[in-house]
């Protein structure tokens, strides 16, 4: 193996060379945030003397794994595939998660970063990957980030781990009593935020150029774009964001009041830290309590609403939800590429019963399906009724879309209506490419512009020819974007910027090109009830006695 040496303000770093990349594995950006930093905003590194080797993933944060699971095993059984590729699909995924397993720890607030060559003086765009998980899982190690796609392009890649579930977002009032400011949770978010900060103080050192971060992430990643685009701290790390099916479930709870039947991350935090301990500081005891422990008295929750941990409206690291945020203008102005896949319900419609996620637990008669729907959507409840035959009745097909449209769709298309009035440099694009088995049914499910984004070449995940070169126009996309803030040059397709008067977006699938938004009129209601939703929110928030 031959190896490469990098000196950092802190020290010394040892890497890799392959095909003429070179390669960072688990770099170093915070201090480990165990012992008493367990629940604590991410503390700067100290130097070090002895050269860092970064030949080798480290581990990742601690993962639930149990929703993802059902997720990946969905996506294989839907592709269409054989029983024997089916299988064997299975057992390889279910192989890599058992060693991911064993590589899972607190100490995990690493980066990865992926250089092309350079000389004195370059100073290379950089992307900066947010892997996506609900929060719960994922990880910037390994497969499917480990291409040199955009390296080809010039560009640096980087991926970083953060702080997930139960250790990166509880809240509780004894954490929040700790801090100066009252807040607690978000500690996973902080950390991304600590991880921008390191490739601005670090990135020129591998040839990059701190001026033009572009951050990009899928699903909770997204989300956490999102995040980064409103929050204060995050101000002047990036210069351009890409938001893949940013999620929308993590988007409207509090840290101290309930909303929208939301119980309040404090409340969440004190059920669960009930579990464990009656002692009157309980998180000086939870701090004693092996990680390993907790982590598996969380998985053997039934409840979701009891294993799963997400950001919170804290207002210091968010200090309002990011669509409250997009709606008074406060975001980040920066070039913003937004988008969905045509498909994002197909693998989460077979194990949530009713279209609005707020609902997941509940499996309505009709007559309840009608009135919730009345409910939610008042004067719109006709109209959703027609761009969603069926719905009143649970048609699965109508719940599958509506699903899918009201947790990604809509959201990516009102973070372009919204922010093309702050930075004409907005881009909303639809990817609908299908498997291409006659016999999938997943159609374009969520997560799947992943292979085509990173160029990906793996047979769990195959491509037809014609999908080999979308992937490579997408690739080549995302790269000048990086560079630009424009998704445009001479050898790739126009695409118009957002004009919310009259919305395209950019087509990605068998057809490549610019077309008028043909699911607008589902957006648009979709949208009304989440500004009555901001309302409802904002009025219970000024009611609240101080």
């Amino acid at each position: 193996m031959q190896h490469t040496i990098v000196r950092l303000k802190d020290g010394l770093i040892q890497g890799s060379v392959e095909k003429g990349i070179s390669v960072f594995k688990g770099v170093p950006y915070a201090k480990p945030p165990v012992g008493d930093l367990r629940w604590k905003p991410p503390v700067k590194i100290d130097p070090w003397t002895d050269t860092v080797d970064a030949t080798g993933y480290p581990a990742s944060a601690w993962q639930l794994g149990t929703e993802s699971k059902l997720f990946i095993n969905e996506i294989i059984d839907q592709s269409g595939f054989g029983l024997i590729k089916r299988t064997s699909a299975k057992w390889f995924i279910n192989f890599a998660r058992l060693v991911q397993r064993q590589k899972q720890s607190e100490d995990c607030l690493y980066l990865n970063i992926r250089a092309p060559e350079y000389h004195p003086g370059d100073r290379l765009p950089v992307m900066v990957w947010i892997h996506g998980g609900d929060h719960q899982d994922g990880s910037g190690n390994g497969f499917p980030y480990e291409t040199d796609s955009f390296c080809h392009e010039g560009v640096i890649l980087v991926t970083i781990n953060y702080r997930l579930g139960v250790f990166g977002y509880l809240c509780h009032p004894d954490l929040s009593a700790e801090s100066e400011l009252g807040a607690s949770g978000n500690y996973g978010t902080l950390d991304q935020i600590a991880a921008l900060q390191w490739i601005q103080d670090n990135i020129s050192d591998f040839g990059g150029d701190p001026n033009q971060v572009t951050i990009f992430g899928e699903s909770a990643g997204g989300e956490s774009v999102a995040h980064m685009l409103t929050s204060p701290l995050a101000e002047g790390l990036f210069a351009r964001a890409i938001i893949q099916s940013g999620a929308n479930s993590g988007q409207m709870q509090h840290q101290k009041e309930s909303a929208l039947g939301h119980e309040s991350g404090e409340f969440r935090g004190e059920t669960f830290a009930d579990n464990f301990t009656s002692a009157p500081n309980q998180m000086d005891a939870l701090r004693r309590v092996p990680a390993s422990e907790i982590m598996a008295h969380i998985r053997s929750e039934e409840d979701f609403e009891l294993r799963g941990f997400f950001p919170v409206i804290d207002g210091y690291v968010l200090p309002m939800s990011p669509f409250e945020s997009f709606r008074q203008g406060t975001q980040a102005d920066v070039p913003l590429l937004v988008g969905s896949n045509s498909d994002e319900g197909s693998l989460f419609a077979p194990h949530i019963p009713i279209p609005l996620i707020e609902y997941r637990g509940l499996e309505p008669s009709p007559e309840e399906m009608e009135n919730l729907l009345s409910k939610e959507f008042l004067d719109d409840t006709n109209l959703i009724k027609e761009l969603y035959p069926g719905i009143e009745d649970s048609d699965y097909l109508s719940k599958q879309k509506m699903l899918g449209d009201s947790l990604f769709g809509a959201p990516a298309f009102y973070y372009a209506r919204l922010h093309a009035q702050k930075n004409p440099n907005t881009f909303l694009y639809y990817f609908n490419q299908q498997p291409p088995s006659e016999k999938q049914t997943a159609g374009a499910y969520h997560a799947a512009e992943l292979g085509y984004v990173f160029d990906l070449r793996s047979p769990i995940f195959p491509k037809s020819k014609a999908g080999k070169q979308l992937a490579k126009t997408i690739n080549l996309t995302w790269a000048e974007f990086a560079r630009s803030g424009r998704p445009n040059n001479s050898t790739l397709p126009t695409w118009p910027a957002f004009i919310d008067e009259s919305p395209q977006w950019m087509l990605y699938g068998s057809l490549v090109e610019a077309a008028p938004v043909s699911k607008e009129s589902q957006y648009r209601v979709l949208n009304h009830r989440l500004e009555r939703q901001l309302d409802e929110i904002k009025l219970k928030l000024i009611s609240q006695p101080v």
